[in-house]
């Protein structure tokens, strides 16, 4: 599986998921029970945001020293909403307003 940009904690932190002791973790061997798959989501979740903005997030990351804060919420959104709502995801009004400035052929940034 690819690395993932943005730092995986900080995602399990937005989700609020439970940690168990999986021993082999990066962060002192906490871990959510379902790494896989909330890593398997943030991939999506990266692979789609790089769809709407243009560019991508590596291109996004050489620019800058870190992801745009806006950027590591929407990519966060986009886990939820797909972790959540498995069924039936649909992205929020928030997620689309965190990444206006940097959306492919729009105005800001």
């Amino acid at each position: 599986m690819s690395q993932s940009l943005i730092d995986p904690a900080t995602v399990w932190a937005w989700l609020r998921v439970d940690l168990v002791d999986d021993g082999e973790s990066p962060t002192g061997g906490l871990a959510p029970v379902d790494a896989d798959l909330i890593a398997s989501l943030i991939l999506a979740a990266e692979v789609r945001l790089e769809s709407f903005v243009g560019t991508t997030l590596a291109e996004l990351l050489y620019e800058a020293d870190e992801l745009p804060e806006p950027l590591i919420r929407a990519i966060c959104l986009d886990v939820a909403t797909h972790y959540f709502s498995r069924l039936d995801p649909a992205l929020p009004d928030a997620y689309f307003e965190a990444i206006q400035p940097w959306r492919a052929g729009s105005f800001g940034a």
